[in-house]
């Protein structure tokens, strides 16, 4: 039986790569690195990008991979629109936030593989949990049993 081999390479030619695939229309698998998405992305967990078709799947809720104005990529949820400019803000993240141009977006996270099985993040209960958590009150709650739970 043939084993994946897994390779780790340092962000900047890695990030090149994953623009360049999906540049050429093809979906991108990704491990999450950190607890800035939790607790809707954890991490290790692999995350399916897809290339943005248009500009229309670019709302508010829909978690993007961008590079950011520091030239570095993040993986974090959209918090607000405003013309060309996009506001994202990660899931765990109580303040930090990263403005980006629309231009900058390289994909759109489509689904998570969770327990081996490809779970969609955006199925309605998923959006209306996303919603709520936009609620700054509602994400400190959340945190506070999402860390006392996961101890």
């Amino acid at each position: 039986m043939d084993e994946m081999k897994r390779i780790v390479l340092p962000n900047q030619p890695f990030f090149q790569w994953t623009e360049q695939m999906l540049q050429e229309g093809q979906n991108v698998e990704l491990t999450v690195k950190g607890q800035s998405m939790r607790p809707f992305l954890r991490d290790g967990e692999m995350v399916t990008i897809v290339p943005v078709s248009d500009d229309s799947n670019l709302k508010k809720g829909t978690i993007i991979l961008a590079k950011t104005e520091k030239d570095t990529v993040m993986m974090h949820r959209i918090f607000r629109m405003e013309g060309n400019r996009i506001l994202m803000k990660g899931d765990g993240n109580i303040l930090q936030t990263e403005w980006v141009q629309r231009g900058d977006v390289l994909g759109i996270a489509e689904n998570v593989c969770r327990q081996g099985r490809d779970v969609s993040l955006y199925t309605p209960f998923r959006r209306l949990g996303a919603w709520c958590w936009r609620n700054q009150l509602l994400r400190r709650i959340g945190l506070k049993f999402y860390d006392w739970f996961h101890r």
